[in-house]
């Protein structure tokens, strides 16, 4: 196939050969790609089953790309195969962007208005016939991406007020639930109506916390043992305002580091 590079005129482009020709002649088989400076580039990707996802650009904001098997930066949809490349929009009544993607047992998109699953249903490998998208809740996401706890997802909810914990229930529904985490503690975030969560961050050990950077400066800790039943909030203060977080593992010691961004005024 070529690339085309630069149009020259209503006739005329220039390009480059990507792939080698079965022919010199002229074609009618050309498409504009769905990624430029004009059209936009995805915001958001991930990996899933041994191919890469990407998903929401400026012109198709509801829309996921995925590679070819194995082949990350191949993208082509039209050889009729099982590894051929993926291209779907999440169907849905609202104009839902799409703020996140995480793979697991299916690939699952948070967008503005719901929370869908994108997969064959039956968990076999998804294939361009094959792949369908069901909206599973309508709870709504921030563009912050989720966290994983064992088999459960951890996202916050649109508005950034509440963390909600994303699983699939064989028993009642079977397919995805989203329970809210904060529905006990919902003073955790602030009391003002700007108060709102815009960073999270995975602590694995010594214990399972979920640190949740807040507007007001401070971070809500989320413990979480989903064997024991536990769900227990508390609130970090500094002198100052916490502002960005992140979890790494300690270079000398059995344990997950937490690394924070503070602001404060010195001498003022």
């Amino acid at each position: 196939y070529v690339r085309f590079d630069n149009v020259v005129s209503s006739t005329a482009v220039t390009g480059t050969v990507m792939s080698l020709l079965s022919t010199t002649g002229a074609t009618t088989i050309w498409a504009e790609g769905s990624w430029s400076a004009y059209r936009g580039y995805p915001a958001r990707n991930t990996f899933f089953q041994q191919r890469l996802f990407h998903a929401r650009t400026s012109s198709e904001p509801q829309n996921v790309w995925g590679s070819k098997s194995f082949l990350f930066n191949n993208y082509a949809v039209d050889g009729g195969a099982d590894d051929d490349a993926i291209n779907i929009q999440l169907a849905s009544n609202e104009s839902n962007d799409i703020k996140w993607m995480l793979g697991g047992r299916d690939l699952i998109a948070g967008t503005y208005g719901g929370e869908f699953r994108i997969g064959t249903g039956d968990g076999s490998a998804v294939t361009p016939a094959t792949t369908n998208v069901t909206k599973q809740t309508s709870w709504g996401s921030e563009s912050i991406i989720p966290k994983i706890i064992g088999r459960f997802v951890y996202y916050v909810q649109r508005f950034g007020k509440k963390v909600r914990e994303l699983f699939f229930d064989f028993d009642t529904v079977d397919g995805y639930k989203s329970v809210d985490r904060t529905i006990l503690s919902p003073h955790i975030v602030g009391t003002s109506t700007t108060d709102k969560i815009i960073d999270i961050a995975y602590q694995q050990n010594p214990d399972t916390v979920l640190w949740c950077v807040c507007t007001n400066g401070t971070i809500a800790t989320m413990t979480r043992e989903v064997d024991q039943e536990v769900v227990a909030w508390s609130r970090q203060t500094t002198d100052g305002y916490y502002e960005s977080i992140a979890s790494i593992p300690s270079q000398d010691s059995p344990h997950d580091e937490i690394w924070v961004v503070v602001k404060r005024n010195i001498r003022s």
